[in-house]
């Protein structure tokens, strides 16, 4: 599963920091609000927030207020509602505003990682469809251009290794892990490891 910046908007104090520990345990990083107007704020003000995980019913703000506000500011979030209510009114409404699906409490693990799968996938045909098809094809043709060791190192970049940890895995010194992957970013058309892990997922 993708790594995302998540965000979670729910009064249950419990609730909200159970689901936090669980989406950490998965990779991610992710940043919880018990108060929806405090999430709102943050979110609209530039918090980077790739899902929006909210809860329905909240006693200030509804999670559906909570959107309408984000529409309005033209933050285009993908948003998973959660509710304990199963109500199919609500569900409707909430399908209408874009919602990526609605959960029932307590989450299904595997519908909830369902649900993070589609949104990875609807920002990865996003960020595709804005760059352009020569760039990726350049992309996948200069990685043709990489020794075998070469590949092992870019592939340890993109999985966020330390130099360090790199050269253990590999049985290699640091200094030549060092060497590698300033040849994989000299044979490469990226200017940071960020754009790598970016073109190296777009390529796949």
């Amino acid at each position: 599963m993708h790594s995302q910046s998540i965000c979670i908007i729910d009064d249950n104090d419990t609730f909200r920091q159970s689901m936090g520990w669980l989406l950490s345990g998965m990779g991610h990083l992710v940043t919880e609000f018990g108060d929806p107007m405090a999430g709102l704020n943050a979110i609209t003000s530039g918090l980077d927030c790739e899902c929006l995980l909210i809860d329905v019913r909240m006693p200030e703000m509804s999670g559906l207020d909570v959107h309408d506000k984000l529409i309005e500011a033209g933050a285009q979030i993908p948003v998973v509602y959660m509710t304990g209510h199963g109500d199919v009114a609500l569900a409707v409404e909430a399908m209408n505003k874009g919602a990526v699906t609605f959960l029932e409490k307590p989450l299904d693990t595997s519908a909830l990682t369902n649900a993070l799968d589609k949104v990875a996938d609807a920002h990865k045909k996003r960020a595709k469809n804005s760059l352009s098809a020569d760039k990726i094809n350049h992309f996948q043709e200069s990685l043709k251009k990489l020794t075998p060791r070469e590949s092992e190192v870019m592939y340890a970049i993109v999985e966020g290794k330390a130099n360090k940890v790199t050269a253990y895995d590999l049985g290699i010194s640091q200094k030549t892990v060092e060497l590698h992957r300033s040849r994989v970013m000299k044979k490469l058309p990226v200017r940071s490891s960020q754009e790598l892990v970016k073109m190296v997922i777009l390529s796949q």
